[in-house]
């Protein structure tokens, strides 16, 4: 028995290396070897080597204890035997592996490649710039190869240069960088070698080259579609224009009157920040800095140009497209907030047989999906990959606002992280009463307009005539103001069109008859429910016609059969209703100082006198990093933070004609 075991011993190899789907796995001796193994092994012999009074003095200690609990930090899943085994290997902190995407060979080589990449570059740059290692000088001088290894110096560092911009789109997974990077890479090995016997750059130069070729299939964004005739026009003019600027340059500064030749030579070598022929002095000593950073300047031009991602589509749906998602809606549209997928600032991806479809829009790099998928259950986790996948190949980032509770752990379950950032007040018309104390002073506003001689009267999106239209939009058109529009998940953008017949309007007039105040009521399909869209009344008009029309809209649901109704969107509302932990105790504060800006706790305090109940929405984002991100973005589309614009913008944000009548957004 003891025989077997050591044979087997002596069978089994020193060092392991193991393929799993969550990144390679290391033995020693057969016994796995965790990355927090080794940092911890490195600050245990910290610590020895401390006691010991072996340390010496420098940087190289910390280092060492930087890189040491690094190690133990990013693996931190791996202390415990509950989170061992459930994340994937990357460079930085070891994630969850998402399930919205099939697994790809190599997918943490993009991070790694783009440190490699860089590192290359700048170790390229160095040894361009000192001096060859003495028996390599005697060689290349044997061989009699001076001069085409001093053209080869010098071709490095442009070559280098150009990798280290390329380093960032490597990151970014983008294929065309990852094709120019392996180019590159084998270009600069060889250079390395013909230059100065650089053996260690070079063999760095084609490993990386070899990494980025084995890891193919990791970039996956998708490069713009660059028109071949005018990218080569537009480099040329940019090249003449970049070279002849520089040469005017030299040409005014320089001392003397330098000769044509030397002036180009000149120009070349700044450009590429080499030693040049010509000497500045004065006022022009800084000439040559400004040269190289006139090459850098359209270097990174042209990286942009060459590394950008394929753009998202400009061209809003058209009126065909629009038909289908109202279809849609009508099938599938059960959600409260499934009817504000109509507005028409959103586009669509859609399920095959173009029966179901999910409804975002871009802002701030992100992809930002509106609500829950628009589809029966089978089909929405494969929008919501289908989705998915297109951010990744345009270099978006992933997000949705106002995905129900449901939905939520769809997306967890598929790797995603989600928030809680408020609820729907939802009213069970058929249980509301203006009996009991809690509802006492909505009783009394009611009462007192009732008495003031207003009235409620209702009607259907498609009996309004083009006289209440205007009556309707002169209203909204008061109550607004100078303030910009607000939704984007829970609200609608117009108070007219085709999509608006199967919508609702509740209006308040005066004793005299006028209009001064109204709520407009979206359905939901499948079920008994109305969804507020709108809810607007006149400057002046008397405290309290909001309840009023609220209350009289409630009465006559449960009259007409309606089991639910949503009210607007109480952002955060359980932090200031009911917050668990201190934690939350601390936000509900911060959020009613901010209410005299956001106006949040007064909303949710209007809702509450209705007694609703409270239906939960969440924001789903792609990780902690793109938290931010995501969120200006929600801001940005919901109106609550103002978006950035130059005086003069360059380009406009595209919008179908229908768009470009007046927009009227509820305060949800």
């Amino acid at each position: 028995m003891a025989e077997n075991r050591h044979t087997r011993m002596n069978r089994r190899p020193l060092i392991r290396v193991e393929r799993h789907a969550l990144g390679p796995r290391v033995y020693v001796f057969g016994r796995r070897v965790h990355e927090w193994h080794l940092g911890a092994g490195i600050l245990a012999a910290l610590v020895v080597a401390a006691q010991a009074e072996g340390l010496t003095g420098g940087v190289g200690p910390y280092l060492a204890a930087t890189v040491g609990t690094w190690l133990v930090a990013k693996d931190w899943r791996d202390l415990t035997r509950s989170g061992r085994d459930t994340a994937a290997w990357r460079l930085g902190f070891h994630r969850k592996p998402t399930l919205v995407q099939s697994p790809r060979r190599g997918d943490w080589v993009p991070t790694v490649a783009a440190v490699v990449v860089a590192a290359t570059a700048i170790a390229s740059i160095i040894s361009a710039v000192t001096p060859n290692v003495a028996w390599r000088g005697h060689v290349i001088a044997h061989l009699g190869i001076v001069q085409l290894a001093a053209v080869f110096h010098a071709a490095v560092i442009p070559i280098a240069a150009t990798l280290l911009l390329t380093s960032y789109s490597l990151w970014r997974r983008r294929t065309s960088a990852y094709r120019l990077g392996v180019v590159l890479l084998v270009v600069l090995g060889i250079l390395n070698l013909v230059k100065g016997l650089d053996f260690e750059e070079a063999t760095l130069s084609f490993a990386a080259a070899g990494l980025l070729w084995w890891a193919r299939d990791s970039f996956v964004v998708r490069p713009s579609r660059i028109p071949v005739r005018g990218s080569l026009g537009a480099a040329a003019f940019v090249l003449a224009s970049t070279a002849a600027l520089a040469a005017a340059a030299i040409a005014s500064s320089a001392s003397g009157r330098p000769s044509m030749g030397l002036v180009a030579r000149t120009t070349v070598d700044l450009l590429t920040w080499e030693p040049a022929p010509l000497a500045f002095r004065d006022e022009f000593q800084f000439v040559p800095q400004a040269i190289g950073c006139l090459g850098v300047l359209s270097a990174l031009a042209a990286a942009w140009v060459l590394f950008r991602p394929l753009p998202a589509p400009s061209d809003l749906p058209d009126e065909e497209e629009r038909h289908l998602a109202r279809n849609a809606v009508r099938l599938h549209g059960s959600d409260t907030l499934a009817y504000f997928q109509l507005r028409e600032d959103k586009h669509y991806f859609w399920t095959p047989d173009r029966q179901g479809f999910l409804g975002y829009r871009i802002e701030n790099g992100v992809l930002l999906v509106s609500g829950d998928p628009v589809a029966c259950a089978a089909d929405g986790e494969g929008l919501i990959r289908e989705a998915y996948q297109y951010a990744e190949q345009h270099s978006l980032r992933f997000g949705v606002m106002g995905a129900s509770a449901d939905y939520a752990g769809v997306y967890r379950r598929l790797g995603f992280k989600t928030m809680y950032v408020g609820d729907e007040a939802i009213v069970a018309p058929a249980a509301f009463s203006l009996d009991g104390r809690s509802v006492r002073k909505v009783r009394q506003s009611v009462s007192r307009l009732e008495r003031l001689g207003y009235r409620a009267e209702f009607l259907d999106g498609g009996d309004v005539h083009p006289a209440l239209q205007s009556e309707l939009q002169a209203v909204s058109a008061a109550w607004r103001g100078d303030r910009a529009e607000r939704g984007f998940s829970m609200a609608l953008d117009r108070l007219s069109g085709p999509m608006l017949d199967d919508t609702r309007y509740a209006l308040a007039r005066d004793p005299e008859g006028a209009l001064v105040g109204f709520l407009q009521l979206v359905p939901s399909y499948g079920r008994a429910a109305l969804s507020l869209g709108l809810m607007r009344r006149l400057p002046g008009t008397p405290n309290g016609l909001m309840e009023f029309l609220i209350v009289r809209t409630t009465q006559h649901a449960a009259e007409n059969g309606v089991d639910d109704l949503s009210l607007n969107f109480a952002a955060f509302g359980r932090l200031l209703r009911s917050p668990e932990g201190r934690l939350e105790r601390v936000a509900g504060r911060l959020l009613r100082i901010a209410d005299r800006w956001f106006q949040v706790e007064r909303l949710y305090r209007f809702n509450a006198k209705f007694s609703p109940a409270w239906q939960p929405r969440y924001l789903v984002y792609q990780s902690y990093t793109s938290l931010p991100r995501t969120a200006l973005a929600v801001m940005w589309a919901e109106g609550q933070a103002p978006r950035p614009a130059l005086p003069l913008p360059i380009r406009s944000r595209p919008r179908s004609a229908a768009a470009r009548r007046p927009a009227v957004t509820p305060p949800r």
